[in-house]
């Protein structure tokens, strides 16, 4: 767990909210890193005699050489460790203003040594500026501080407004459809092949082990390059060129994944469908799917169920389905694709039916 403790206001007890929460966590047994960044550093006080230390946080989130196995200190407490604060942290800011990154640093950098704590606390300035951002980037949980009194109680207001709460969108699985392969073939760019599309979910930083799917092969992203240059990382719902390490075999519709990723690739899977056509489903035919930006032929081969809208009571035995139903289904692709489940990953989980007549969209649905 990365514990965050936040709120712009002060004096409503962040500090010693997180002092006291890191000592109990650690007194129960649980290996636990206070981390400060709040240039006032009195978390680092608290436990240490900062005067004398080399680095801090600051230098952690602005020296790329420097990690936090260079800045942690242990303490007198059995199981704490400290990550200090400086008052350099003040200009933090300032320093890595127009950096595409900045938001990213904390949590690039904690990823290194998150698996030797069980919890991590971070105490944070009373702002909502950089620092602050970075803990909420970085962070699996959020407790925000109050006091019963209009300043604080604003303070709260601000801070819920500038935490953006997106369901919709997978932070964690790397998802990369494939929509446009770049071969400019000029001179200059002779031997150019970028791979273009929107990262659907998930994150990705040059060098990362990825796999292209449903092939399976393998590389490492050799350069990132946006309308904006070349970046270090990119985040979805970002639109990105990618260049791999190696020259593979990649056409649009193909998936680009992080390679330790155990991603499903099937040609059968069952969904859940809302009919969207005035013409019946007929399971006799074929249809089009249109997944990420692979369409391909598919095969409706059963109605396992419709659902009663009114009594929401599952109606078996159907051969068709009308207008507005909703049911689950049977589903067999000609080709494979690259799936999650919906409830894993919105975007990889959905799909469209289209009627390859018309070219009329006739489904929406969800993969179980």
């Amino acid at each position: 767990m990365i514990l965050t403790i936040a709120n712009q206001k002060g004096g409503v007890g962040k500090t010693t909210t997180a002092i006291n929460l890191a000592a109990a966590f650690a007194k129960k047994g649980k290996k636990t890193l206070l981390l400060d960044l709040d240039p006032q550093s009195n978390s680092s006080i608290t436990f240490l005699d900062i005067h004398h230390l080399q680095k801090s946080v600051y230098d952690v989130l602005t020296d790329p050489q420097c990690g936090f196995k260079d800045v942690i200190q242990h303490t007198s407490v059995l199981y704490l460790d400290v990550a200090p604060a400086r008052i350099a942290l003040a200009k933090l800011e300032s320093n890595l203003v127009g950096e595409f990154d900045a938001p990213f640093r904390l949590k690039d950098k904690l990823d290194a040594i998150r698996k030797e704590y069980d919890v991590v606390v971070i105490d944070t300035p009373p702002t909502l500026g950089l620092i602050t951002v970075n803990a909420l980037v970085a962070c699996t949980h959020l407790l925000i501080p109050i006091q019963s009194s209009y300043f604080a109680l604003e303070g709260t207001d601000d801070l819920l407004e500038t935490i953006e709460i997106d369901h919709d969108v997978n932070r964690e699985d790397f998802r990369f459809p494939v929509q446009w392969v770049c071969r400019p073939g000029s001179t200059a760019h002779h031997d150019f092949r970028g791979y273009m599309g929107r990262i659907d979910s998930g994150t990705v930083k040059t060098g990362d082990a990825i796999a292209v799917l449903p092939s399976g092969r393998s590389s490492r992203v050799k350069q990132i390059l946006s309308y904006d240059g070349s970046l270090s990382r990119a985040v979805a719902p970002q639109s990105v060129t990618l260049l791999l390490e190696d020259d593979l075999d990649v056409s649009r519709g193909d998936m680009i994944v992080n390679s330790f990723d155990a991603v499903r690739v099937a040609n059968e899977f069952n969904a859940d469908i809302c009919w969207l056509s005035e013409q019946p489903l007929d399971t006799r035919r074929k249809y089009l799917i249109k997944h990420a930006t692979k369409t391909t032929k598919v095969w409706l081969t059963r109605i396992e169920h419709r659902v009663d809208v009114n009594t929401s009571q599952l109606v078996a035995g159907l051969k068709s389905l009308e207008m507005n139903d909703i049911a689950r289904v049977g589903i067999k692709s000609q080709q494979p694709l690259a799936i999650d489940s919906y409830a894993h990953n919105r975007a990889t989980g959905s799909f469209i039916l289209i009627d390859e007549v018309t070219n009329n969209t006739v489904g929406a649905g969800m993969i179980a």
